[in-house]
């Protein structure tokens, strides 16, 4: 099965990467594909909200029964407030648009991803031929209430109203066994927008909604695939929540030739380091006593021959001057590195655990990564 991910223009690159790189951690049928919206032929209407009430619930839809077809950080708002919003025709047409240009197949599914919130206020939705979708990218951190990693509802989000548009007939078939009160279930109509939080938590099905799965004969690699994405997103979720408690680091695991850091009970969520910060971040790795900066140059060959492998098709004199610059300590390359593997390990893990993971240590020492070496393993 072919999902098309389009990202609409304002999206921000970063949270789109991540979203592709979260769904497709999970192996099954579903391959998901990176696509750009070049422009959005619609001009985003303003949207008044009086209250946080109004901000906070979705708009009730009839979907009318018809024939089946084969086809960041917290956020706090002050109310009133005014945002841009599009309809829901606006977006589904430029699902629509991209099929056309890009001669799509009928039977692929293609998901808009946009920060532009639409005339209903749902979270996402899906036309009438249950193969195109839209997803709201933006006010995760206002739903959740703490530092939320909008990947993982995002992703959530994704692949729900994929699993609603492969199991049911017609919109009005799904709007019929949508949950009015949450339950914790994929289904739950959630029209206290809120609610979310329950759902993603629980990220579950409920007995009825698993006999009517069942009753659709889906494949079992399908049902799999989704399964295991929601069962990645919840544990991401409540590994968040537990850690300003426990204050307990995830297991690493470095895997695969190209050597991809995994964030094991983050949902293992992947650190998306390039390969010169991955480099240098698997030699840190390798000397849990610490390497001073002036020390670099020692581990030269070491780190050339690691970034040597990781740097794909680059010619072998760039890569020979990349790591002469890293290990040169009269140059800024390597306070660049460390600073941006900082970000994204903070980013990842929050501040709590970031120290368990940063390269750090006093100016003029040696510098170390904390996290105990026991809970870092490899897999080729």
């Amino acid at each position: 099965m072919n999902v098309h991910l389009l990202k609409s223009p304002e999206l921000s690159e970063d949270t789109y990467r991540d979203v592709v790189l979260v769904l497709r951690q999970y192996p099954g049928p579903i391959r998901f594909i990176e696509s750009e919206l070049g422009i959005m032929d619609a001009e985003p209407k303003d949207q008044y909200w009086e209250d946080e009430k109004k901000f906070d619930s979705k708009e009730n839809v009839e979907f009318h029964k018809r024939a089946s077809q084969n086809i960041h950080p917290t956020m706090f708002y002050e109310f009133p407030m005014t945002d841009k919003r599009l309809t829901w025709q606006d977006l589904f047409r430029q699902c629509e648009n991209y099929r056309r240009d890009r001669c799509v197949s009928p039977d692929d599914h293609v998901i808009l991803l946009t920060d532009i919130g639409n005339d209903k206020n749902w979270f996402g939705s899906v036309d009438e031929s249950l193969k195109n979708y839209f997803i709201h990218t933006e006010n995760w951190g206002h739903y959740f209430q703490n530092q939320v990693d909008v990947r993982f509802p995002i992703a959530y989000e994704v692949i729900v109203w994929l699993l609603r548009g492969c199991i049911y007939s017609s919109r009005h078939e799904m709007q019929e066994h949508l949950h009015q009160s949450s339950i914790g279930c994929f289904m739950d109509y959630c029209e206290n927008k809120k609610e979310i939080i329950l759902k993603m938590r629980t990220a579950d099905l409920c007995p009825k909604c698993l006999d009517h799965i069942n009753l659709k004969d889906l494949q079992s690699n399908f049902v799999n695939q989704i399964l295991d994405t929601m069962d990645g997103i919840r544990n991401n979720l409540i590994f968040r929540e537990r850690v300003r408690i426990m204050r307990k680091p995830s297991r690493i695991q470095v895997e695969g030739f190209m050597k991809h850091i995994f964030l094991t009970d983050f949902g293992n969520l992947c650190v998306r380091l390039n390969p010169k910060e991955r480099a240098l971040y698997l030699l840190y790795l390798n000397h849990p006593e610490g390497i001073s900066i002036p020390e670099l140059y020692d581990h030269h060959q070491e780190l050339l021959a690691i970034y040597q492998r990781l740097s794909g098709r680059e010619s072998q004199e760039n890569i020979r001057r990349a790591i002469a610059s890293l290990v040169n300590p009269l140059e800024s390359d390597i306070s660049i590195n460390l600073s941006r593997i900082k970000r994204k390990f903070k980013e990842a893990v929050g501040e709590e655990l970031l120290p368990f993971y940063d390269i750090t240590g006093e100016h003029g020492e040696r510098k170390f990564i904390k996290l105990d070496r026991e809970l870092v393993t490899y897999k080729d």
